[in-house]
């Protein structure tokens, strides 16, 4: 699993997000790509980003999920959704 941080040198939040969302993908073994909007043009077309920052979770199939803005949202899908207890736990 991938994760694509899209930030720029003047965005104030996405540089004090990004040690969270750094600890996060450590966490859930996750690889990181820093992109920056003015340097890595290619991608920021490719995947619409108008918003920053914007994370991009991206799998074996393509574009799992979206986040533009704060992590606490990003925190809870990544909880949910990749926690190993949560993945192995059977309903009731």
């Amino acid at each position: 699993m991938k994760l694509f941080y899209f930030t720029s040198t003047t965005c104030k939040a996405c540089h004090s997000f990004e040690p969270v969302v750094k600890d996060l993908c450590q966490k859930y073994d996750i690889d990181y790509y820093h992109l920056d909007v003015m340097k890595d043009v290619k991608e920021v077309c490719k995947y619409g980003i108008l918003s920053l920052p914007t994370t991009i979770i991206l799998d074996s199939e393509g574009e799992r999920k979206r986040f533009i803005g704060k992590t606490r949202e990003l925190q809870k899908w990544l909880s949910e959704n990749l926690d190993p207890l949560a993945r192995s736990s059977c309903p009731a």
